[in-house]
């Protein structure tokens, strides 16, 4: 069942994804609410990014975990063909020198847990350890430039201190604990796994094995695998720092703002991370996948290089039947011999005889005469043939105008 009729014309931008009901309370607090509605034993939240005409939905997985994170995707980008999916919200931190408050944009996605192997301890038989191997997932190219560089461009560093500095002045945590500055934003290697994490020995592992990671969570790799399939879906992870993933993370959470409330670190990461992402969103430089330009940049065949299909020149299609092979360049190479004969004598009838006459006029279309083509030798291999002949497209070009032929080379090319 697709979305009430109400709905059908929503076509949303960008459709992002919470884990908890606590987070969605934090990050609906930076978006404009628009109304909600059930698709497919789902809620959906309407929302516009403050400021702009963009909009999207959110949809809230209610539990942690990567199963449920790859459920919730597919059925959001199922539902709605958006291009863009953010996850937003809380992270824990890997490396000690990154502030909690900051924000984390996933370079990479290290799934750690995947085909992680347990095995005996050696040095404790009554224990048992995790070998990891994993899987990692990058977003686009075109996605990872622009976060890498929002911050250095000159139409954009402003945006970025003015959200560090509205962050500093929305936080509510007391002294001693209150930072000294607003938040910062790092684009870094994200680890996900399935798994809770409240060890200091774990998280030593976890480096071990990634020296870069920066944070690790429990959802973006479930938002990855549920991405990757997908032609033309970028993913975007949007992680604040909320807790250091060690035996202090219960103290952690239970640290209270000014106005009395408990989770104020949670409260004040997911925040940045929201409006860090809106700000971007808002932001006409964004790179936002569309059908339209997927299918001008990319093209429209199996290989993604090509132009669109029924869009090739005669000229260019000319080009690439002639380097296709013998057969389409023998008719061209005919014809031009047909108008183009030798200067000194002007012959009524060709000087090669048809294809299918054997003897001395009819070997493959070559007899004693002059050649098919004044590049066309008897030496000359198919392929040579082919690729004699584009030094005179020009020429031929003008020829495929006259021609029963013209415009008809992209057929089975694109």
């Amino acid at each position: 069942m697709a979305a009430p009729n109400k709905y059908q014309d929503l076509k949303p931008k960008v459709g992002m994804v919470v884990a908890l009901d606590e987070e969605f309370r934090y990050l609906m607090a930076g978006l404009d609410r628009l109304g909600d509605f059930e698709a497919e034993q789902r809620v959906y939240y309407r929302f516009r990014v403050p400021g702009t005409d963009v909009t999207g939905v959110l949809t809230t997985m209610d539990t942690m975990g990567l199963p449920e994170a790859t459920a919730a995707v597919k059925d959001l980008v199922h539902e709605f063909k958006v291009s863009l999916v953010a996850l937003v919200g809380t992270a824990a931190a890997l490396d000690d020198d990154l502030p909690l408050g900051d924000v984390v944009i996933a370079s990479e996605i290290v799934d750690y847990l995947y085909q992680a192997k347990v095995v005996d301890d050696p040095n404790n038989p009554e224990s048992a350890e995790f070998r990891f191997a994993g899987t990692n997932w990058k977003p686009s190219a075109a996605l990872l430039r622009y976060v890498q560089n929002f911050r250095r461009r000159e139409a954009t560093e402003q945006l970025v201190e003015q959200w560090t500095r509205d962050g500093h002045t929305a936080c509510r945590i007391a002294e001693p604990d209150r930072p000294d500055e607003g938040p910062q934003y790092h684009v870094a290697p994200i680890a996900s796994g399935n798994v809770v994490i409240g060890s200091k020995t774990f998280k030593a592992k976890l480096l071990a094995h990634n020296r870069k990671l920066a944070a690790v969570e429990m959802e973006a790799g479930g938002a990855a695998l549920a991405t990757y399939p997908r032609d033309g879906v970028d993913l975007i992870v949007v992680r604040g720092l909320s807790d250091r993933a060690e035996s202090g993370k219960t103290a952690t959470d239970a640290t209270r703002d000014l106005d009395g409330r408990r989770n104020a670190w949670r409260r004040y990461a997911v925040g940045n991370a929201i409006r860090l992402l809106t700000t971007m969103l808002a932001d006409p430089g964004f790179p936002w996948r569309t059908r339209h330009e997927r299918e001008g940049r990319e093209g429209a065949g199996p290989a993604g290089g090509g132009p669109p299909r029924g869009i090739v020149r005669p000229a260019l299609g000319l080009a690439a039947g002639l380097t296709a092979g013998y057969g389409l360049g023998y008719r061209i190479a005919e014809q031009f011999a047909k108008e183009n004969p030798p200067a000194q004598e002007q012959p009524t009838e060709p000087a090669h005889g048809p294809r299918e006459q054997g003897g001395q006029e009819g070997q493959g279309g070559q007899g004693d005469g002059e050649p098919l083509h004044r590049d066309r030798t008897p030496q000359d291999t198919p392929d040579e043939a082919g690729t004699n002949a584009i030094h005179h497209l020009e020429d031929l070009t003008a020829l495929v105008d006259r021609s029963d032929t013209g415009g008809g080379f992209d057929v089975g090319l694109v």
